[in-house]
């Protein structure tokens, strides 16, 4: 590997490191803002996934 190499992949993984420390800034911002959110469960999830799949069959 060449120099020009190891730098394009040092260059990668900061933008990757610095893309993710954003997000979970902004996480962070907006639970002091907002407040704590209770996490959805995947279950519920799941449900509201399934009916919203129901109602969009029922529109075609």
């Amino acid at each position: 590997m060449d120099i020009l190499t190891l730098l394009v992949i040092l260059i990668g993984v900061v933008t990757l490191m610095w893309i993710v420390a954003s997000y979970m800034e902004i996480e962070k911002l907006k639970t002091i803002v907002y407040g704590e959110k209770p996490k959805m469960k995947l279950s519920s999830l799941w449900e509201k996934l399934k009916r919203r799949s129901v109602e969009l069959g029922k529109h075609s």
